[in-house]
């Protein structure tokens, strides 16, 4: 079974629930819904393959460590985060008088 949907939702290994159910965590809803549109053909495919029809996979969207909500810095705030983390931008601005006030 080649399918692009499946590559990229099998990258990371389905967890055995039971003897014969099997947890596929996705990474986003449209995954988990991309995956349903297939998965009674990957399922009957895995039947199939494996002599086994008891096999049933369900999904999950697993939780992310990522911030819900990305934040864009404006010219001053990146300017101070450079400067946080090397202080040679500083010495650099105060060295040649630069004035970065926002665009």
């Amino acid at each position: 079974m080649d399918s692009p949907v499946l590559k990229v939702t099998l990258s990371h290994p389905p967890e055995q629930v039971n003897e014969h159910t099997f947890l596929l965590k996705t990474e986003s809803n449209l995954q988990s819904q991309e995956f349903a549109k297939i998965k009674q053909t990957f399922v009957n495919w895995l039947c199939s393959e494996l002599n086994n029809s008891l096999i049933d996979i369900i999904t999950e969207v697993s939780q992310t460590d990522t911030p819900s909500e990305q934040r864009f810095l404006t010219a001053s705030e990146k300017l101070a985060e450079m400067g946080n983390k090397n202080p040679a931008v500083n010495l650099l601005k105060q060295k040649f008088n630069l004035d970065l006030r926002e665009l």
